[in-house]
C-alpha cells in the first residue's frame, strides 16, 4: 500500500488595528510595540499605505523620505526602541490627517495599524 504525505507551510503576519480620536491642533501617539528586542531593525510608518510618515532604519529614526504633509510634526521615542516601542507622535493634527496609520516592522513581518479620526479644532 502506497502512502501519500502532504506538508503544508503557513506564513502569516500579525495585524492589529486600534482606533484613536484627536482634535485639530492637538497631538496623538500611534502605538507600535513588538515584544522582542530587535537590534538595528527597519520599520516604516505609513498613512493609508500611500504616504511615508516616518522611517526607522538600522535602529535610528529618519524623516529623510517623509511626505511633506508631516514635515516638522512627527516624533519617535528612540530611547524606547530597545524596549520594543516604536510608537509615533504626530503633532498639530489637521482634519486631513484622519485615516489609517500602520507601523511595519520589516525584519519580523509585523504590522500594527491605528485608525485616526480628527474632530474639529481644539479650543
Amino acid at each position: 500500500m502506497n502512502k501519500i504525505t502532504y506538508s503544508i507551510s503557513v506564513c502569516f503576519s500579525v495585524s492589529l488595528q486600534k482606533t484613536v480620536e484627536g482634535f485639530g491642533g492637538s497631538s496623538v501617539v500611534f502605538p507600535c510595540r513588538y515584544d522582542k528586542q530587535l537590534q538595528d531593525l527597519t520599520a516604516h510608518w505609513r498613512y493609508n499605505d500611500i504616504k511615508n510618515v516616518y522611517d526607522i532604519q538600522a535602529g535610528r529614526g529618519s524623516a529623510r523620505e517623509q511626505h511633506q504633509d508631516y514635515t516638522g510634526r512627527t516624533q519617535v521615542f528612540s530611547h524606547e526602541f530597545v524596549k520594543g516601542n516604536f510608537s509615533l507622535k504626530v503633532e498639530n493634527l489637521r482634519l486631513t490627517d484622519a485615516g489609517t496609520y500602520c507601523c511595519y516592522i520589516i525584519d519580523v513581518n509585523y504590522q500594527e495599524c491605528t485608525a485616526l479620526s480628527v474632530k474639529g479644532m481644539m479650543k
